[in-house]
């Protein structure tokens, strides 16, 4: 369902629109994030003066009311119905695994985290094991199957679970998903790991015999990182079709990992940039997409199978709660991540890559213009997509005009020389 902002501007002062310096590219954003259409500009502060961006914030707000308030009445029972019976079945997957026990064996999926020296920033989740195979001859009945198996995910919810990384120990709750997440202090004998560190996760209760531990890794930005580097999954190293449904659906479940295809050059070109300027550098990556965290094992194996740099992951959940089902846009989903890396990592610069399908070149314009010495270069690989192409290279143009090192790549090759100009690799 789409809103009709120019509505709410009515009700406040339609005029003030016009003072903001919006583009057609702004009201193209602001019509393409269906949830909160003013995200973008209120996020900016560069360009808007200080009661503007004030005003605007109140709109996001009232905005979010009013799409609420709009919602039809079907879709709002709808909602309310869905989310009753899943906390209904979900109390009753508790007390059965409270009660029998499970004849399906647990699964602890422990996605790829990060440290900042002092903390480590983790986050997985606990699951009934599907035993979802996967093989290069894998027919498209098999395919569709474990494409059933991964969206169908069937969580341990409130499972509790023992946290050992180094010499410490903590436990955590998953929540009703399954989910568990944590920021966790390290004290002052546990702060020296490798780069890429093992962590071990056991699953306490639901108790199973022997009790099941899984590992997983932890990714430690090393002190000589010459820069970050935060890139998008979908159509910017994988080729996914998000353009076009067909092609995406027919991607997404009828093809497993290795009937993914990697866009040409792609490994040359972040091992380029993970060497850095002097060759020899191992400068970290991070994935943010807004790809579903039930496609997590998909997504890393098809990183590891094509050699591309590994790195935590920013996904998103796409659960049935008020803030999932509403409020979690593309947009806001990348922005929060993004913004997050830059806050916890402040004295680091970053390379942003994405694609021209969806928001990407806004978005990191955006950012780009918050953080100004903070972004060394944006490359937004070109889509094919038609009805955003002429969108996009305007905002690619505008941002430079003033300065910001942001070009769209026809191929890898584009970005590697233009990498190669920059002095970001060698």
């Amino acid at each position: 369902m789409g809103i009709n902002f120019y509505n709410v501007c009515n009700q406040i002062n339609l005029s003030f629109i016009y003072q903001l310096n919006i583009t057609k590219s702004d009201l193209w954003l602001m019509q393409t994030n269906t949830v909160n259409p003013f995200f973008a500009l209120s996020f900016s502060s560069n360009e808007i003066s200080p009661q503007y961006h004030s005003i605007l914030r109140r709109i996001c707000l009232m905005e979010q009311n009013v799409y609420i308030e709009h919602m039809s009445s079907w879709k709002k029972l709808l909602h309310k119905l869905a989310l009753k019976t899943e906390s209904s079945f979900d109390s009753l997957k508790i007390r059965l695994y409270e009660r029998m026990g499970s004849d399906r064996e647990a699964l602890i999926i422990p996605y790829n985290s990060f440290g900042t020296g002092s903390h480590i920033y983790i986050k997985g989740r606990v699951l009934r094991n599907k035993n979802i195979a996967v093989r290069d001859d894998d027919s498209l009945w098999e395919n569709l199957m474990n494409s059933y198996k991964r969206m169908g995910s069937s969580e341990i919810p409130y499972a509790q679970v023992q946290i050992q990384y180094g010499n410490q120990i903590w436990e955590l709750t998953c929540d009703d998903e399954g989910y568990y997440e944590g920021e966790l202090k390290l004290d002052q004998t546990n702060l020296q790991h490798p780069e890429k560190a093992p962590i071990a996760i056991t699953l306490l209760n639901p108790i199973f015999s022997p009790l099941p531990t899984f590992n997983g890794f932890v990714f430690n930005p090393p002190q000589t990182a010459d820069f970050g580097v935060i890139s998008d999954i979908d159509d910017t190293i994988m080729e996914t079709g998000a353009t076009s449904f067909r092609k995406m659906a027919v991607l997404t479940f009828l093809k497993n990992v290795h009937g993914r295809i990697a866009f040409p050059k792609v490994p040359e070109f972040y091992h380029g940039l993970r060497k850095g300027p002097s060759g020899a550098n191992n400068n970290p990556f991070y994935y943010v997409s807004s790809s579903p965290w039930n496609l997590y094992d998909l997504i890393t194996d098809f990183i590891e199978l094509n050699q591309i740099p590994m790195g935590p992951l920013f996904l998103r959940d796409l659960g049935l709660d008020e803030e999932k089902f509403i409020t979690k846009g593309h947009g806001d989903h990348k922005t929060e991540q993004i913004t997050r890396l830059l806050e916890l990592f402040p004295q680091r610069k970053y390379i942003l890559i994405g694609d021209s399908g969806q928001q990407d070149a806004f978005i990191y314009y955006r950012i780009a213009q918050r953080y100004p010495e903070r972004i060394l270069a944006v490359y937004i690989r070109n889509a094919q997509a038609k009805e955003t192409f002429s969108l996009v290279k305007e905002q690619i143009e505008k941002a430079q005009a003033e300065g910001i090192e942001m070009m769209m790549m026809e191929d890898s090759q584009a970005g590697i020389d233009h990498a190669l100009k920059l002095r970001l690799i060698v």
